[in-house]
């Protein structure tokens, strides 16, 4: 420090001299190398590791570390391995949604392996966020979805006299279609569409889809069904949803009071699959079967929905005796299985159908060789045999006359010569 004198003023000069951080972190070793460092001969430990480390004297040579202190600077090798997904919100607020359709959730799901029997491969669902309330379509194509999304909100709209205003979905391209916009641009729909590859975003449809597809597969193996009967069990499945308690629901409701007004009834449920007697309006004579069977395969408003084996079609009937004690044994299985048949023949390639052949049987006492009668099966196709029982491989050709090389050596049977 210097001083003068200036018109009698004593004038001071001070001369700081400033020490460099870089020297006081050398000093008591502190610097964020050093942490980088033992950050990494640590294999990347985590901060609050590092900590408990330190004070709790977990170490022998404590004082190798007893100076460091950890620093909040990123490291990019620490991110690149062990970055993990951002949690959410186990409970989501709804105390905004005040009324019906004010949010609705859509999901789509498929292709489901093997087709339904009606030729359909995916299923959509739409849940209203306030009632939890679900419908579910069967559909063939995703584009589809763009259609039955026009028919729930025009149901919907004239059921509450309300409008639809907020659509949650993923970005499946069935949502994002061109019509689909001008449609939601024209009622005024909002659309919240997901991250892609985060369904979390969406988890009240996908939770939805989850519960249908378990209950429904239950279901059909307890039923005994074959698969292609998915889609009725679908929609079977979403009723029944409706008609049970939910703990999205805070009230003491079910879905299907919240929807409509109303308590359910369950006096008009009966086991899927069941098989059903159905009352035959359309006997022409007095001894006509007065009932046909059928197999229970959903409800309808105003009655139940029976798929009719014999003519294999759908059939909405209301006039019906349930047996659901013994109705695996009394359902129409050969009818089932034919249906099963003509499902798979479907999918098979057209060599494969050609190769296969109904066995039919040679006429018996043939008596003339040039004038051999062959038995047709009920289509009136004309149908193979096997003439020689002790070598199958050696089928006869049914075309009304005898190959050259056959002999006859009995009344009953044809060979070929040794």
């Amino acid at each position: 420090m210097t001083g003068e004198h200036f018109n009698s003023i004593l004038k001071l000069n001070f001369k700081v001299g400033i020490c460099k951080t870089e020297n006081i972190d050398r000093a008591f070793n502190v610097t964020k190398v050093n942490y980088s460092l033992w950050h990494q001969r640590l294999r990347y430990i985590g901060k609050q590791k590092f900590i408990e480390l330190k004070n709790k004297q977990m170490i022998y040579d404590l004082d190798q570390i007893c100076n460091i202190i950890p620093s909040d600077d990123l490291c990019e090798a620490c991110i690149k391995g062990k970055q993990v997904k951002l949690p959410f919100n186990k409970e989501k607020d709804k105390s905004h949604v005040k009324r019906p359709l004010f949010i609705i959730h859509s999901d789509v799901c498929g292709p489901v392996s093997p087709t339904a029997i009606n030729n359909k491969n995916y299923f959509v669902l739409f849940v209203d966020e306030y009632t939890h309330y679900c419908m579910s379509y069967t559909i063939a194509h995703k584009s589809d979805v763009f259609l039955v999304f026009k028919d729930f909100v025009a149901k919907s709209e004239a059921h509450f006299d309300l409008k639809v205003v907020n659509l949650y979905s993923d970005n499946g391209g069935e949502y994002l279609s061109n019509e689909m916009k001008d449609y939601c641009c024209e009622k005024g729909i909002t659309y919240h569409l997901t991250v892609p590859r985060t369904p979390q975003l969406n988890g009240v449809s996908e939770r939805m889809v989850r519960t249908i597809t378990e209950k429904a597969r239950s279901m059909i193996i307890s039923a005994c069904m074959d698969k292609i009967f998915w889609g009725d069990a679908v929609l079977t499945a979403t009723c029944l949803i409706n008609i049970t308690p939910t703990r999205a629901l805070k009230q003491t409701k079910t879905p299907y009071e919240m929807w409509h007004g109303k308590m359910p009834q369950i006096k008009y449920l009966k086991i899927f699959g069941s098989t059903v007697f159905v009352h035959n309006k359309n006997s022409r004579t007095k001894f006509d079967d007065k009932s046909w069977k059928g197999i229970l395969v959903g409800y309808e408003p105003n009655g139940y929905k029976v798929w009719d084996v014999e003519r294999e079609k759908y059939a909405i009937v209301r006039d019906v005796i349930v047996d659901e004690l013994d109705f695996i044994r009394s359902r129409p299985i050969a009818k089932c299985e034919g249906v099963n048949k003509r499902n798979s023949e479907d999918k098979t390639d057209v060599s494969d159908k050609k190769s296969k052949s109904v066995e039919g049987q040679v006429s018996e006492n043939i008596s003339d060789k040039n004038n051999v009668q062959v038995e047709t099966d009920s289509a009136g196709i004309q149908s193979k045999s096997v003439v020689d029982r002790e070598k199958s491989d050696n089928n006869f050709v049914a075309d009304g006359t005898i190959p050259e090389n056959f002999v006859d050596i009995d009344d009953d049977i044809l060979t070929f010569k040794p």
